[in-house]
């Protein structure tokens, strides 16, 4: 739009010095001031019909007056602008050049030492100049705006493959989480089975041979052996169970649940992603488990969600299904509020699972709107 604007500015300033070679001044300022005013509405209102009709007004007018012929290159460069304006345009332009140059309006527009058919030539030449200038700048502007287009096409794709790479890397990353939790796990089971039973099988001779060996110089020793296979067993047991308990996955353990969970289907979303301490992965699996119970038994559900969430300040739990009934009664009805107080305090399920969340300072909270829900929030530093 600038170069647009430096263009007219251009064509203006080579249009001004016909001025002051008219006889007749007054219609030629007149003939600038509406030049100008018509190029001012096509550079604001690009496309208007209205201002179409007043730049072919404004050629139709050089055919009774002379004087619009000296700035008719900058209606010229709007003209170009439009596909059939321009043809029109360009005949009503030639006709009036040519009208006014066989009726001699040249020879007495202009003063004697300024020979007429120089102007004929200037403006010609100007409405020439007029149209390369603006098929120029047209140009340019459809390269600028495919350049932009590119740079965002450009962005566009590096923004969608920095998110594909982060999204490899996280992907990566869960993967060689679940390969190390495997690891682990598989550890702690050679120790447990192959390094543990064979201490267990020493500490069991050892204690065979003190029992029948009667020599005193060999009792000794074989206490002080007895002791140190005790204690190596105590600490393999000690790492196989921080390895084993290191090794749990929560989301993959509560899918498994699912999966065996044949009473009604069970929707998982899972969106946790610090560490969680192995005392809570335990009991969030227990919960789960007596929830999944709880179901099976007292409920007539037909579907279920489960919905680990972690939040800034702490852990949210809540397992929702959409039955109606509870042991054989309709949930919703006004005298089953009691009965549920009286399940939700003395059932052993609820009652385990209350204990487990008051064991991390948690909150607990149960209703049958819409089915059954259990709600449950774990702060994180009570969880740490």
């Amino acid at each position: 739009m600038m170069n647009a604007l430096l263009d007219k500015i251009i064509l203006l300033l080579c249009c001004i010095p016909g001025l002051y070679f008219t006889n007749t001044a007054p219609v030629a300022v007149c003939a600038f001031w509406t030049a100008l005013a018509i190029s001012a509405l096509s550079y604001a209102l690009s496309g208007n019909i209205f201002c179409r009709m007043l730049r072919l007004l404004y050629i139709i007018t050089v055919f009774a007056v002379p004087e619009f012929m000296i700035f008719l290159p900058l209606t010229a460069y709007d003209c170009a602008a439009e596909n059939y304006e321009k043809w029109i345009a360009a005949a009503l332009s030639a006709a009036s050049l040519l009208f006014h140059y066989f009726s001699g309006s040249f020879e007495t527009l202009f003063s004697p030492e300024f020979p007429g058919f120089i102007l004929f030539y200037c403006v010609v030449i100007g409405c020439v100049l007029a149209v390369l200038m603006h098929k120029k700048t047209a140009s340019y502007e459809r390269l600028h705006q495919k350049f932009y287009k590119m740079r965002d096409d450009d962005a566009e794709l590096a923004l969608l493959l920095e998110e594909r790479n982060q999204s490899l890397l996280e992907k990566q990353n869960n993967e060689i989480y679940t390969a190390t939790l495997r690891e682990r796990n598989r550890i702690a089971r050679e120790i447990h089975d192959n390094v543990g039973h064979m201490i267990t099988r020493s500490i069991l001779m050892v204690g065979a041979l003190k029992t029948v060996q009667k020599e005193p110089s060999l009792l000794e020793p074989l206490s002080a052996l007895h002791t140190t296979l005790n204690q190596a067993m105590d600490s393999i047991r000690k790492s196989v169970h921080d390895l084993h308990d290191s090794s749990i996955n929560l989301n993959d353990s509560l899918e498994s649940l699912i999966r065996d969970f044949t009473f009604c289907p069970v929707t998982l979303q899972y969106d946790v992603q610090s560490a969680l301490p192995s005392d809570v992965k335990y009991s969030l699996i227990s919960i789960v488990k007596e929830a999944l119970v709880n179901i099976a038994r007292h409920s007539n559900a037909t579907q279920a969600s489960l919905n680990i969430i972690e939040h800034p300040g702490f852990y949210q739990f809540t397992l929702h299904d959409n039955g109606t009934k509870i042991s054989g009664l309709p949930c919703l009805a006004p005298e089953i509020s009691k009965a549920s107080s009286e399940f939700t305090s003395s059932g052993i399920g609820l009652s385990n699972i209350r204990a487990r969340v008051k064991a991390f300072d948690g909150h607990l909270n149960i209703d049958w709107k819409e089915g059954f829900r259990i709600y449950i929030t774990i702060p994180k530093n009570q969880a740490r």
